[in-house]
């Protein structure tokens, strides 16, 4: 056989043919970024009520409330009998005082004899001992013990 010719024009596309089959799945590709949230929805009806839980502890005692307004005075009850004598009170306040009474006769104080002034820290000692000695014998002084 002799040499190819020349390739001819391309000529018209034909009609598609049957698909074929179904090739295997691809890798799943990465997640893309979170769309913006959707308007709220109405509110659903209420649900039924549940079963009644279980009582709980007893909580603490909260704090004391108002007293309350005082009622009215009940009916006087029929009198007791008689108590025992009770102890004797306390002794009461003094009373006032009385008026003076009359002026006694005066008194005659008996002078204790004279002694000189001291003059130096030396016979302070001895002067004094001397004073305290005049006043016991005038009976100004009670007597040394």
């Amino acid at each position: 056989m002799g040499p190819m010719g020349p390739a001819g024009a391309v000529g018209a596309t034909g009609p598609m043919g049957p698909v074929g089959p179904a090739g295997a799945a691809g890798a799943t590709g990465p997640m893309g970024p979170v769309g913006p949230a959707g308007a709220a929805g109405a509110t659903g009806p209420m649900g039924p009520v549940g079963p009644a839980g279980a009582v709980g502890a007893t909580g603490p005692m909260g704090p004391v409330g108002p007293a309350g307004a005082v009622g009215a005075t009940g009916a006087t009850g029929p009198q007791g009998p008689q108590g025992e004598i009770g102890p004797a009170g306390p002794i009461g306040a003094d009373g006032p005082q009385g008026p003076t009474g009359p002026t006694g006769p005066a008194g005659t104080v008996t002078a204790a004899a004279p002694v000189a002034n001291a003059t130096d820290s030396e016979n302070v000692v001895n002067q004094f001992n001397e004073l305290l000695a005049n006043l016991r014998t005038a009976g100004l002084l009670a007597p040394n013990p």
